[in-house]
């Protein structure tokens, strides 16, 4: 009989608090890079977007929150994973508005 896999374990989530490297799009010749820790979804007007506090290989705008719409996004580096918060009262069951 096959193991059954937890489907939920296989998941990659980006976590509250994990560091990310970001590659989204800036111009044709070039990406823009944002090197922070993750600190929660929002939304520019009816895009989806990921909100990164930049961190010190920024310099000047070390600590300064980027906002990166999704479809924007090229690629994602997972430089330390959060561990998610299993707690079920803070799952999303669906969409408001």
């Amino acid at each position: 009989m096959p193991e059954k896999k937890d489907s939920k374990k296989d998941e990659i989530i980006l976590t509250k608090g994990s560091r990310y490297l970001l590659k989204s799009l800036e111009s044709r010749d070039k990406p823009q890079i944002s090197q922070g820790t993750f600190r929660g979804y929002t939304a520019v007007g009816p895009d989806d977007a990921l909100c990164i506090e930049l961190d010190a290989t920024h310099e000047t705008d070390q600590g300064r929150l980027r906002i990166i719409p999704c479809h924007m996004i090229i690629s994602i580096d997972i430089l330390e994973a959060k561990v998610e918060d299993e707690d079920p009262k803070d799952e999303i069951h669906g969409m408001y508005g």
